[in-house]
């Protein structure tokens, strides 16, 4: 029974799905799970054994999706192969074919809630009674991962011994200034503390702003997927901005202190162990509130 799933976008659109793919996975247990997504994002859901195969969205079967109906009968042809499709979308219709679901801004619901609830519909159950949302918001196993290049710092081996910061983000203006990162890896370092600042593709422009780094501290540009998940799932706590990487941290059940634009709430909150910190912008949230929702964790 091979079901075709689609999510298109980054990370933390992928991300902001998993509870409704954990639940297809575990309602369906006989299905072929079939993941229509990028491809960097999507190879680590066939690790972690949430889909058995993806289709990239730079695949063939890709572009006609979107083009008008009647499809070329190639597309229909593969199309009709799936005894189920179901996509979600942030917002727009998806394709005609299939049953999409789309978010609503006036639900009130974080996106991956939404989609959830719709999804137990979908599966034609009722989500008060059957299914706890909370039950599906991690990944079920964790790749164990390469940490091996840590290994200057042997807490790095070690669950609970290090923390993670991410000062980056897919847009500038969700971005905490660099300088309060630093700050705040400062104050642990003087505690005792080691840890890892992580940045992306999306943070090269970050890149010429790094100084010296605090004793016991190491900075990591564009690690694996894998092995960052694998450091996520082991650190004592995880701080960063609105992004994919929130959402992994969270997914792989770190303890996480979130910053966030105001008007991206409730839409992209995280869900799992976090604690949101917000502002009108995002220089609103202060170094010392951040300071007091770290010493919390």
């Amino acid at each position: 029974m091979p079901f075709l799933l689609i999510r298109l976008g980054g990370l933390g659109d992928l991300l902001v799905t998993l509870p409704s793919l954990n639940l297809i996975r575990k309602s369906r247990p006989d299905a072929q799970l079939n993941l229509f997504c990028r491809e960097t994002y999507g190879r680590f859901f066939e690790e972690t054994e949430i889909v058995e195969t993806i289709v990239p969205s730079s695949s063939a079967e890709f572009s006609p999706l979107f083009g008008p109906t009647p499809y070329p009968k190639d597309t229909q042809k593969w199309l009709d192969k799936f005894s189920a499709i179901l996509g979600w979308m942030s917002k727009g219709k998806g394709f005609n074919y299939g049953r999409f679901i789309t978010y609503d801004p006036n639900s009130g619901l974080p996106i991956s809630r939404f989609f959830f609830d719709k999804t137990v519909e979908f599966l034609g159950g009722d989500g008060k009674k059957l299914y706890a949302f909370e039950d599906y918001c991690f990944f079920p196993r964790v790749p164990s991962g390469n940490t091996s290049g840590f290994r200057q710092n042997a807490e790095f081996s070690k669950a609970g011994k290090y923390a993670v910061l991410h000062p980056g983000s897919g847009s500038r203006k969700k971005c905490w200034p660099l300088s309060r990162f630093l700050e705040i890896a400062e104050r642990l370092s003087r505690k005792g503390m080691k840890g890892m600042m992580v940045t992306g593709e999306a943070e090269e422009w970050l890149e010429p702003k790094f100084s010296r780094l605090p004793s016991g501290w190491r900075r990591e540009h564009c690690p694996p997927l894998k092995r960052l998940a694998a450091l996520l799932s082991r650190c004592l706590f995880y701080l960063g901005n609105d992004s994919g990487v929130t959402h992994l941290a969270a997914s792989c059940r770190a303890n996480v202190v979130a910053l966030y634009l105001e008007k991206n709430l409730p839409a992209w909150r995280p869900y799992g162990r976090v604690k949101v910190l917000q502002g009108d912008s995002i220089e609103e949230i202060q170094t010392e509130d951040v300071w007091k929702a770290v010493g919390s964790l």
